[in-house]
């Protein structure tokens, strides 16, 4: 199983892509790959709103890998 970076964030020119057997692994994978390269996304929200951000891109990339 695999899933773009690009695809989770069209427009964002990124060829990062997570593998891995399970959703879970991939969803994981991701959300790692998120806070270290495109952590500057979410600079200048506030604790909250980064915490309801992670929030709705983990549920759209599970809900991603989900429709696959």
């Amino acid at each position: 199983m695999q899933l773009a970076c690009e695809s989770v964030v069209p427009g964002l020119s990124c060829e990062y892509i997570a593998k891995g057997d399970t959703v879970v692994a991939v969803q994981q994978q991701m959300m790692e790959h998120g806070d270290q390269a495109h952590s500057s996304l979410m600079d200048g929200s506030s604790p909250q709103e980064m915490a309801r951000m992670k929030e709705e891109m983990e549920a759209h990339i599970f809900d991603l890998l989900r429709v696959r």
